[in-house]
């Protein structure tokens, strides 16, 4: 009774463990399947749009680096729980992930001891990032914003 009990236990964790390496080997399947899906119809516009060859080695190695780093780095968007959290909590989120990059500067540094609550509210209304390329032009001087953020 107590081998085949034994035997029983076994069977039953060596099944467990089966079925969770099987799950996340599928998981990774389909990760990895979507993200062949998108490089393959980035690569079919572009030859389709006659792109030349130069430009269309930079879009890929933007593309696959935006990918890689989405990948990295979950946009907030996309986490649906900090979706459904007080904007008072999210406005205290917001300001402990962007006040390190703030404070590089004096003005704010400085600003934050006079005012620290419109700190915290530019931190959750005002920044936001954006992604670009080592030799993308962000703006150029005296450029006028077509959508000023």
């Amino acid at each position: 009774a107590f081998v085949s009990g034994a035997l029983y236990l076994i069977f039953v964790g060596n099944a467990w463990l089966v079925s969770t390496i099987t799950t996340a080997m599928t998981h990774l399947e389909i990760l990895s399947t979507r993200r062949t899906a998108m490089v393959s119809a980035l690569d079919r516009w572009l030859f389709d749009n006659n792109v030349s060859y130069e430009l269309a080695v930079k879009v890929q190695r933007s593309a696959k680096k935006c990918l890689e780093e989405e990948e990295r780095n979950l946009p907030e968007a996309n986490i649906a729980l900090l979706q459904m959290i007080s904007d008072p909590l999210r406005m205290e989120l917001h300001f402990e992930i962007h006040s390190a990059i703030m404070f590089q500067h004096p003005f704010f540094l400085s600003y934050n001891h006079v005012n620290p609550g419109a700190i915290k509210n530019v931190c959750h209304t005002s920044v936001s990032s954006l992604k670009v390329a080592a030799e993308d032009v962000v703006f150029s001087e005296m450029e006028q914003p077509a959508n000023p953020r």
